[in-house]
């Protein structure tokens, strides 16, 4: 985008390599010419949401997406762990493809039009993105300072360790939403978006739903009381 948009700082203190310039022309025309697709995703919307240019980024990432997209970067994460799941169970599961993971019409003739909504109007969104990506800064730099101090750890170490943390995160973020509706159930007043199901809640169930139809249903209320 900014070896195109003369507004750039980049492109006005001339600063950019042709190379991104003859890359874009090489990857548009394979795109008009229907060879190819490059999706567009819920990131490219966020951080495109946040820049100065936001308007210029909306037309590159649609321009070379053609109405096709990535689903959240949640569900996609969900599909993975239940794919993975289910074959952990022994389950004959069909392996996950690019149409598991996009909607849209990614193998069909695209359409010669692009009709597109502006999303400027959203202070709100903006606003939580900007406060979201503070908190995300704040928690990683006590992470970095302590990866700083364990140089020696291996690469077992550190997934094991990332494989473990975001279990702990999906299994405490399922019982706050379990705790949420109760207490909405009890009457004690909350805020209504504390209810709605967030991807911890809809892959737990999800999972528990698949496990009913593998043990009975004393197992089930214990897997229950685990989660």
């Amino acid at each position: 985008m900014k070896s195109l948009n003369s507004k750039t700082n980049a492109y006005q203190k001339n600063k950019l390599l042709p190379f991104w310039k003859s890359f874009f022309e090489k990857i548009h025309e394979l795109v008009k010419l229907q060879l190819i697709i490059c999706p567009d995703s819920n990131f490219h919307q966020y951080e495109s949401l946040l820049s100065q240019h936001y308007a210029a980024l909306k037309r590159m990432y649609e321009l070379l997406s053609n109405k096709v997209s990535f689903y959240n970067h949640e569900t996609i994460h969900r599909f993975q762990i239940i794919y993975q799941f289910k074959k952990w169970l022994g389950e004959e599961v069909k392996d996950l493809t690019i149409d598991s993971i996009t909607h849209g019409n990614i193998n069909d003739w695209q359409e010669r039009f692009i009709i597109s909504m502006r999303s400027e109007g959203w202070p709100e969104l903006i606003e939580e993105l900007k406060k979201n990506k503070e908190i995300i800064v704040t928690a990683l730099i006590p992470l970095f300072q302590r990866w700083q101090t364990e140089k020696n750890r291996g690469f077992d170490f550190w997934f094991n360790e990332e494989v473990q943390g975001h279990a702990n995160y999906i299994i405490d973020s399922y019982k706050k939403q379990l705790s949420n509706f109760a207490m909405a159930n009890s009457g004690t007043p909350i805020e209504p978006g504390l209810l709605i199901p967030n991807m911890a809640t809809v892959l737990l169930d999800q999972m528990i739903e698949i496990l009913k139809k593998k043990i009975n249903s004393a197992e089930v209320a214990h897997t229950n009381g685990f989660l």
